[in-house]
């Protein structure tokens, strides 16, 4: 009798284990989902067509870090690893890093535009095409089982983008102070994705 009450309890507890777990996810999902929207709005709540290419990718640059850490706090909210909420957290830092590094060069000139539309329409088509493959691959890897998988593939191709932007504005422009944004930006960048990949193949 003794040992029946025990197996009872056991599974109790177990199908609660699982029920929260379920319930985490889910509650996961509903965050990741809305900062997925949020990126597929990225051409009308961010200022992308200035006809000056430097300050668009600043804009998308500022974006796109902002994204970043939404996802990261997302996951150390609800992600399971010690590991890969560590990990989060240095996403976090250094995402507030280029965001501090960007804003004051953006203030410098947005209001002295150096404009050519023709130049920025080619820049946008390009950045375009990569946003969007990314959002499309981003949304796959929603399909994941485990919270902690589905943020470190997001934020893997998340980081692959943002090496994509880097290199797509180093063809058009030539601003010094742009350059060591994105020479430096691109070098941590490259870092992250291979710990997060090495992350990944932990959890395999």
């Amino acid at each position: 009798m003794i040992f029946v009450l025990g197996v009872i309890v056991s599974l109790s507890s177990s199908i609660s284990i699982f029920a929260e777990s379920k319930e985490k996810k889910q509650e996961y999902m509903d965050s990741h989902k809305e900062i997925i929207k949020s990126l597929k709005e990225c051409e009308k709540v961010c200022d992308i067509h200035t006809e000056d290419i430097t300050v668009d990718f600043l804009n998308q640059f500022i974006y796109a870090n902002k994204i970043k850490i939404g996802l990261s706090e997302n996951l150390i909210k609800y992600g399971d690893s010690k590991e890969v909420r560590n990990e989060a957290k240095k996403c976090i830092r250094n995402s507030l890093e280029n965001i501090s590094n960007a804003e004051p060069i953006l203030d410098c000139i947005k209001n002295n535009l150096t404009k050519d539309k023709l130049k920025e329409e080619k820049y946008l088509k390009e950045y375009l095409e990569i946003y969007n493959e990314m959002i499309e691959e981003m949304e796959n890897d929603c399909k994941e089982d485990i919270v902690d998988r589905v943020f470190l593939k997001n934020i893997i191709c998340h980081g692959k983008f943002t090496v994509k932007m880097l290199d797509n504005i180093e063809k058009y422009n030539e601003d010094k102070g742009i350059v060591k944004l994105y020479k430096d930006s691109k070098k941590n960048q490259i870092k992250e994705i291979k710990k997060m990949e090495k992350l990944l193949d932990e959890l395999e």
